[in-house]
């Protein structure tokens, strides 16, 4: 393939994954909770989702001091996240075709750079770029950082950098940064080891350090909100990641990545064995409840780096050098590659409706709620993200992702409900006495055919069979009031 060959097809992709990612764009209510963060550090207040709460309701730490940066300059930070999410998946690109360019054969490299253009294109990755969330930086950051490991092995100084910004965006870095430092140290476990060891505990260990004295436990409040020790949880990761196998094209991807393991055995075990942990730890917390894979993203570049490679390693014509086969073969193996997860892009409309009808549910209170509820009154609510922002009242999360006494709360039955649905407790909301509980109406809810699972969540039942809600509690158009507080516009929730 010549030059200009590469650097269209490097264009294309970064066109279509641009493009697709802003024609797509949206924000999680999860996004807003790591902007309330972010602005409550700005104003003062330290990374606190409620002031004077310490309560780690993140798991994204670099996300929300990047966050923070954009408020700190005056952006808006909804827009700033979608730049960093879409910049960030075009440096993704960027580095899984790097890494498949050193894991192809001599002759057959330039056809490596197809690696970006299905990454560009998976359907994962257009849809969390906008999505205000940190996943694709992580993905940026754990995908740069084998490149740069397999590439310079003990002597990189950009690898363990770059694995310590992993581990400071999401508690899945955590496993990748002590593997690969294993590694660097069985490489060379002299000067080069021991110096990559140091740069990522001299980045990583004061952090975790801060994190445990600021917020008092060694994981995130979210992880006990959203992870139990049943066979039934772990029953849902393996239904999670064989979907993922099946309908997201993994294993496709992986199949032809183990030609490489025959021939480049200990220069990737250490990738091998971390994808392997990977698809355990996401078995073992019990999956995620967001659409197109949003826990198994981060490793779809270096699956794809590796499955190229390993398909271009097949099809090399070694023996007389020549790389025209192996560039027919990349074309034909990156149409098959697409026509497999295609079917993916048939979501992304539904799921759009989705979010957007979530957004506009969430913001319809927001403008009489702001001129009703005090600094010093209380919501509760299921969806705490953008009610905390537009209201910057004090939020209790229903579901335990800010609140510890709820995440630490002890639940039967955890992993046949809902992943990240399944903590809650009436009788503590109720004893805080919120002034409006921003929740579905049980007469609502029944009157309608068919339920959406976020409308119908257990903690929601409980809230309705509970005594003090028709003691203490009026219907309003945004859920219920007490009824010792003055009436609130009516909302419309629903338009």
């Amino acid at each position: 393939m010549t030059r200009f060959g590469t650097v269209a097809i490097l264009v294309a992709a970064v066109l279509l994954c641009v493009g697709q990612s802003l024609y797509f764009e949206w924000k999680s209510d999860d996004a807003y909770i790591a902007f309330v963060y972010a602005r409550n550090w700005v104003a003062g207040h330290g990374l606190v989702f409620n002031i004077g709460e310490r309560v780690e309701g993140y798991t994204c730490f670099l996300w929300v001091a990047l966050c923070a940066l954009g408020e700190l300059l005056g952006a808006d930070i909804a827009q700033w996240s979608t730049a960093l999410g879409i910049a960030s998946a075009v440096g993704t690109i960027f580095v899984t075709w790097r890494l498949a360019q050193d894991l192809a054969p001599r002759e057959s490299r330039t056809s490596a750079v197809f690696a970006g253009l299905l990454v560009g294109t998976y359907p994962g990755v257009v849809w969390w770029a906008p999505s205000g969330m940190e996943t694709m930086l992580f993905t940026f950051l754990v995908t740069a950082a084998i490149w740069r490991h397999v590439r310079d092995g003990a002597r990189s100084v950009a690898a363990p950098v770059l694995l310590a910004l992993a581990s400071l965006t999401r508690p899945e870095g955590w496993l990748l940064g002590p593997l690969l430092c294993l590694d660097a140290l069985r490489l060379d476990p002299w000067k080069h080891g021991r110096r990559y060891t140091a740069i990522y505990a001299g980045i990583f260990a004061p952090y975790y350090a801060w994190r445990c004295w600021y917020y008092g436990y060694p994981l995130p409040n979210t992880f006990y909100a959203k992870v139990g020790h049943s066979q039934e949880q772990v029953w849902r990761g393996a239904q999670y990641v064989r979907r993922f196998l099946g309908a997201g094209g993994g294993a496709v991807l992986a199949l032809p990545a183990l030609v490489l393991l025959r021939s480049m055995g200990r220069r990737l075990m250490v990738v091998y064995a971390f994808l392997a942990m990977y698809f355990v730890y996401v078995v073992v917390v019990g999956g995620d409840v967001f659409n197109l894979y949003r826990f198994l993203v981060p490793i779809v570049p270096t699956l794809v780096a590796l499955c190229l490679a390993g398909f271009l390693l097949f099809t090399a014509d070694r023996r007389h050098g020549r790389p025209g086969r192996t560039s027919v073969a990349a074309w034909v193996f990156a149409i098959l590659l697409t026509a497999n997860y295609a079917w993916l892009y048939s979501y992304l409309p539904g799921s759009l409706q989705s979010a957007t009808a979530g957004r506009t549910m969430m913001r319809g209170p927001c403008p009489d709620l702001a001129q009703s509820i005090g600094p010093n009154d209380t919501i509760a609510s299921a969806g705490i993200g953008i009610l905390k922002f537009c209201t910057g009242a004090r939020v209790i999360d229903m579901l335990g992702l800010t609140d510890e006494h709820i995440a630490h709360r002890v639940m039967p039955n955890m992993g046949r409900g809902i992943q990240g649905h399944e903590k809650y407790d009436a009788d503590y909301v109720f004893a805080q006495r919120p002034k409006v509980l921003v929740m579905p109406r049980a007469d609502v809810v029944q009157s309608l055919e068919v339920k959406p699972w976020w409308l119908d969540l257990p903690a929601y039942h409980e809230i309705w069979q509970h005594p003090v809600l028709a003691q203490e509690y009026v219907a309003e158009t945004v859920g219920y009031r007490r009824k010792d507080v003055p009436p609130l516009v009516p909302a419309q929730i629903g338009r």
